[in-house]
């Protein structure tokens, strides 16, 4: 019998659409192993991740604990095997709500900041460890760091082919620009115009939504060296073929790391300053404190071709793409009926 394993996750325009991205990884991984996933998503993050209207048993809830009861317990009478819960808003007392519909729970946290109450919790964040936990999750099991980072498969498997690549020492070609799913501010098209004029012979591959704000401005462009991808969900190749990166330090940090991808990273929210910080310690990426500083940075790093194998070590050797695989493993594990009833 295979497992019921029920997702809750929201994205706006202010959060972004990170929580669903790795969620709907983790749910690939999960349904290659035979489970049956749903995803309970918060209205808006049908416009804010485009990607969610081509996934199938995807289904709109409402916000709190007794909204996601009620959802689940509507599709499936008998409940959850478990739930997964990726949501800065709640802790520990929405956690206890949801077991009335799911014996199992698991977590996905990048903040450290607040208690759970579950069997498991998965954060990604580079440098994080178990003992940030102990006192706000005392009973789960822990997957800490960026060994647990959710990518999709693709990044694993063009991995080795993407450092091959940049071990060649190759000229800077394609830089490869995303700032998120919500384009905040029109963010993408000011980081595209400061890179064309900084390096005009550089194709730029730039990545955003059919929603974005930036996008009439940069079709109006009509520029042969501004390839744009609309909805595009398989990244993968164009970070494997691209040569630098602009990016946010949200969730696509992983996917660069995989690929060893150079990038520069501009802070889009609160919770993405960690991430920055310890990226930048570790060597695998820098930070711009503004769009000028990007394009400095960029053009310094495209005319220096130790630093860039240098930054594309440090960050492959942050993420090896298989982390996905261990976190299915393991919610598989406690998901199983079989263990339950054992139990």
């Amino acid at each position: 019998m295979s497992p019921r394993i029920a997702i809750r996750a929201d994205a706006t325009a202010k959060l972004g659409g990170g929580h669903i991205m790795r969620c709907l990884t983790l749910a690939q991984a999960l349904r290659r192993r035979g489970a049956e996933v749903a995803i309970f998503v918060n209205e808006e993050a049908l416009v804010t991740v485009p990607r969610l209207k081509t996934e199938g048993a995807v289904h709109v809830c409402g916000p709190g604990a007794d909204a996601a009861v009620a959802a689940i317990g509507a599709l499936w009478p008998r409940g959850a095997d478990l739930a997964i819960v990726d949501l800065y808003a709640w802790s520990a007392v929405e956690e206890r709500t949801l077991r009335r519909v799911a014996p199992s729970i698991a977590a996905i946290d990048d903040l450290a900041n607040r208690p759970h109450e579950v069997d498991l919790l998965v954060d990604q964040t580079h440098g994080r460890t178990d003992g940030e936990y102990g006192p706000l999750a005392p009973a789960a099991q822990l997957m800490t760091g960026s060994r647990y980072a959710l990518l999709r498969s693709q990044f694993a498997s063009m991995r080795e082919e993407a450092l091959v690549r940049r071990r060649q020492g190759r000229i800077v070609e394609r830089v490869f620009v995303s700032m998120g799913l919500t384009d905040l501010d029109g963010v993408t098209a000011k980081v595209t115009a400061a890179l064309r004029a900084a390096l005009p012979e550089v194709t730029l591959d730039v990545l955003l939504t059919s929603a974005a704000t930036s996008l009439p401005m940069l079709k109006a462009l009509k520029d042969p060296k501004i390839e744009l991808h609309v909805d595009e969900f398989e990244t993968a190749p164009l970070m494997a073929r691209a040569d630098l990166a602009v990016g946010a330090a949200g969730t696509t940090t992983w996917e660069r790391c995989c690929v060893g991808l150079p990038s520069v990273v501009l802070v889009m929210a609160d919770n993405q300053r960690e991430i920055a910080a310890n990226l930048v310690s570790a060597g695998a990426a820098r930070k711009a404190e503004d769009v000028a500083g990007v394009a400095k940075e960029i053009a310094a790093l495209a005319s220096d071709d130790a630093a860039r194998l240098a930054m594309a070590e440090a960050a492959a050797a942050v993420v090896d793409g298989r982390g996905a695989d261990l976190v299915a493993a393991a919610i598989m594990e406690l998901a199983s009926p079989q263990k339950r009833a054992r139990a």
